[in-house]
């Protein structure tokens, strides 16, 4: 069998395959395993590399500016050394696959059953048409099951195949507008909520590799985070939070996306629904990676309990009010002239929602501690411990310590990758360049072998000449 024939049939098998011929375009190929070792090994270097650069980042106590861009360099080396090491990896299951394949065709040959070798070559191709053609119509299928009227589907399909978003076929965009609908329950929402989502999965699932295809269910929790916080009122209220939340990614390099907003949103109460966006996303950010979704939001619903709604002790209730932190308006008094405890707004929250915690502590806390004379990290910390109760001094006591830091992260937040700019940042690379053609090619095969298509009628045509 001629080598031009055997590259169509591994182009045809497999969506991801790569001919020779390609592979020697994009000056990969012949290194194998041997390259694929080498970059793992420069894995292995950056990624200690960045754990004694995260140990310095935890221990210091002075400017930790530098460690941090030293931080965000090995992020962007290890970065791309994986990605270089998934398309090397890729390359060599082809290779296999290509000898697998050419010594199976050479033993079909002597056989004398080399006419096998051509059907299989002529039906190779068709089995992708019909197997996206079914998925797509199984896309079509969901979306009728979520029973929300007659009309639906027919929307969907109609703006699944007419949105031609990079590096998404028609059956992702059908996939992407299925789960919007699945929370919003109306096609209004949907139709500007799915573009945003798209380009952030595609974004996210090339610029972090095997990781970013983990993001699938976290896109689906920041959805419910955004509706949560009143995001679909607008589109301009969705694309800002979508946008912050694409850099929040982006800034934490993964370990901050959707699943832990939604354990804030879960477990934060009124203040997780009531803060500013930016200081939702950008500014609590750093807070949120260094304790974790479930605790940042358990710690926000216990400092509006203990100061938002005058839950704390009459002790903590009485030393707000001695810094000068409670409005005396909105404060009882017993008959002694004594505090007997405060209405809700007495303390004047401003600062959390506008700034999140370090906000709180840098806007208000800090400059009454100021005041008051209380000076030094320890004395400052029992005050803390004097005010709140349990995880709201825990949290807020965090805040303080890691001030220096948190203020360089939630900076560095705010020059992070959005989605636009995240979205051209994937084009560029290889991994997005196969991806989109990856999803340009689904769509046709989807096209070729929907009902009413190119496969319906040939096969209506085969059924008259037999």
């Amino acid at each position: 069998m001629s080598d031009n024939k055997l590259n169509l049939i591994v182009q045809f098998m497999a969506l991801d395959n790569l001919s020779s011929t390609m592979k020697g375009i994009i000056g990969l190929g012949k290194t194998g395993k041997q390259e694929l070792a080498g970059m793992k090994r420069e894995a292995v270097d950056l990624n200690k590399q960045m754990a004694g650069v995260t140990r310095e980042i935890g221990g210091a106590t002075g400017n930790v500016t530098k460690l941090i861009d030293r931080e965000r360099a090995l992020g962007a080396a290890i970065q791309s050394v994986n990605g270089r090491i998934e398309q090397r990896a890729r390359l060599n299951a082809i290779d296999a696959r290509t000898a697998a394949i050419k010594q199976r065709s050479s033993q079909l040959v002597s056989e004398g059953q080399a006419g096998l070798m051509g059907a299989a070559m002529m039906a190779a191709p068709l089995y992708g048409v019909i197997k996206e053609s079914q998925q797509y119509e199984r896309e079509m299928a969901r979306i009728d099951a979520l029973g929300l009227g007659e009309g639906i589907s027919q929307h969907a399909d109609k703006f699944a195949r007419s949105a031609h978003i990079i590096g998404n076929s028609t059956r992702d965009i059908a996939h992407a507008y299925g789960d919007a609908l699945s929370i919003f329950k109306n096609t209004k929402e949907a139709d500007f909520v799915t573009p945003f989502m798209a380009k952030m999965k595609f974004a996210n699932h090339v610029l972090y590799g095997e990781e970013g295809s983990h993001y699938d269910e976290a896109l689906m929790s920041l959805m419910k985070v955004i509706e949560a916080r009143g995001g679909t009122k607008s589109e301009q209220s969705f694309a800002q939070q979508a946008e912050f939340a694409q850099k929040v990614v982006n800034g934490s390099r993964g370990r901050v996306n959707g699943e832990q907003m939604l354990q804030v949103m879960q477990t934060g109460g009124i203040l997780a629904k009531t803060m500013t966006d930016k200081a939702m996303y950008l500014d609590s950010e750093p807070l949120m990676q260094e304790v974790g979704g479930h605790r940042f939001g358990t710690g926000l619903s216990a400092i509006y309990s203990n100061i938002g709604q005058g839950h704390g002790t009459l002790a903590a209730q009485r030393e707000m009010l001695r810094l000068g932190l409670l409005d005396r308006t909105k404060v009882q008094f017993n008959a002694m002239g004594k505090l007997k405890k405060f209405q809700a707004g007495a303390f004047d929250l401003s600062s959390l929602r506008n700034g999140g915690v370090q906000g709180l502590v840098m806007n208000t806390l800090m400059p009454a501690f100021a005041k008051a004379g209380i000076k030094g990290d320890q004395a400052i910390v029992d005050e803390i411990g004097r005010i709140f109760s349990g995880k709201a001094a825990s949290l807020v006591a965090t805040a303080y310590l890691q001030r220096d830091k948190l203020k360089i992260q939630s900076d560095a937040n705010e020059k992070a990758m959005g989605i636009t700019d995240s979205t051209k940042a994937a084009k560029n690379t290889f991994a997005g360049k196969s991806a989109d053609l990856v999803a340009k090619w689904q769509s046709f095969e989807e096209v070729l072998g929907k009902k009413g298509g190119v496969m319906d009628a040939a096969a209506i045509g085969l059924t008259k000449i037999a």
